[in-house]
């Protein structure tokens, strides 16, 4: 979903949010944005979490204004960036 020229918004499923956080890892290109969304264990998370699904969503700032690229999957091989 397009916020702002700048800013994309992208749903998705993810876990409990006292157990689970989700982070974005973009490649941008003149002619796409690429998106993968990052799923994983808070290190301050209760040793037993409740399996609890929610719909959430995550503000990604571009790099220059979106115009008619489009946002794709981004398929990441080997070993995940760490975060910023």
């Amino acid at each position: 979903m397009n916020v702002s020229d700048t800013q994309v918004r992208v749903f998705f499923v993810g876990g409990n949010p006292a157990c689970y956080g989700t982070r974005a890892i973009t490649e941008q290109t003149g002619t796409e944005v690429a998106v993968a969304l990052i799923q994983g264990t808070l290190p301050e998370a209760p040793e037993a979490c409740t399996a609890l699904a929610f719909q959430g969503s995550l503000l990604i700032d571009l790099d220059a204004p979106l115009g008619d690229r489009p946002v794709v999957k981004l398929s990441i091989d080997g070993a995940i960036p760490p975060s910023k």
